[in-house]
């Protein structure tokens, strides 16, 4: 088992960077097909959040809000704050992950 920990912030500050080199690790390990399990203190908000930019990188999803309802629909009790939203809003404008489609 391969373990990746980074410190995405407490209470919601999520760092560009930081969540950003989580979402490249999680890519580089889907495209070896190796499984990963993403997980925060509570598993309700910042997990959700680099879950989002993960599946908007890997192009299961068009944009992090339709990544949120995918998740939602087997997780109902998710719930990012407005920092979460609002790191997102800055991850999908800088876009720096290059996962494609296919």
């Amino acid at each position: 088992m391969d373990i990746c920990a980074y410190p995405l912030g407490i209470r919601g500050h999520l760092r560009l960077s930081e969540m950003e080199s989580a979402i490249q690790w999680a890519c580089r390990k889907r495209a070896q097909k190796i499984p990963i399990f993403i997980h925060c203190a509570y598993g309700h908000g910042r997990s959700v959040a680099v879950t989002c930019a993960l599946l908007v990188a890997l192009g299961v999803a068009d944009d992090w809000k339709n990544a949120e309802k995918l998740i939602k629909e087997k997780r109902p009790h998710i719930n990012m704050n407005a920092l979460h939203r609002k790191a997102l809003d800055e991850w999908s404008m800088h876009k720096l992950s290059t996962a494609k489609k296919g």
